[in-house]
């Protein structure tokens, strides 16, 4: 409920972008105006320790997810410009993840067609299926000229996106992780003093 009251209260304040220091901005007013709603939580050395450590962790695999979201885009870029342009928002997808895992190039992609196309993305990510496969599939028969290397990037994008999935996949478990060990912090009824 207060992570709702948040969100809204965020939406209220008339900041460009979403970042960090807008985060802890919009935060620390939210705290600032309703600390008669907040609950102060007690934590032990180790409890402290053991939550910098996770968000220390999960800082990294933010770096590393980056990255492979960076390689994956220049691997695309370099086979199929308009592929990348069609997919860069979709990276982190999992259907599309599966789509360039089994067909990352253009050639095996005009080979699968627009309904395999479709069919791949639909299984894990059902909602885009419909969105992305035309696009891609336009992508795809705009590239009219083969770029070198198209069989070295045929091994080389379905790793990325192995990786890039596992990465994903770590990340949200540690989120998990992250969400057990601040349950099993005790709460203190009152409000913090003045």
């Amino acid at each position: 409920m207060v992570k709702l009251r948040m969100h809204k209260d965020a939406q209220s304040h008339e900041v460009a972008s979403n970042t960090d220091p807008k985060d802890a901005w919009v935060l620390a007013d939210y705290a600032r105006r309703n600390t008669n709603r907040l609950r102060l939580v007690e934590s032990t050395e180790q409890q402290l320790t053991n939550m910098r450590i996770l968000i220390g962790h999960d800082e990294d695999l933010a770096t590393d997810q980056t990255l492979f979201i960076n390689r994956l885009q220049n691997a695309l870029l370099s086979n199929c410009p308009t592929l990348e342009r069609a997919l860069r928002n979709w990276l982190t997808s999992p259907g599309i993840l599966d789509l360039l895992r089994k067909n990352p190039t253009v050639e095996h992609l005009r080979k699968a067609g627009p309904a395999r196309i479709r069919n791949l993305i639909h299984k894990r990510s059902p909602h885009l299926s419909d969105k992305a496969a035309p696009l891609i599939w336009e992508a795809v028969q705009s590239q009219t000229i083969e770029l070198p290397a198209a069989e070295t990037w045929a091994q080389i994008i379905p790793d990325l996106a192995d990786c890039l999935e596992r990465n994903i996949s770590r990340r949200r478990q540690l989120e998990k992780t992250l969400r057990k060990e601040l349950r099993t912090r005790p709460l203190r009824a009152e409000p913090p003093s003045s």
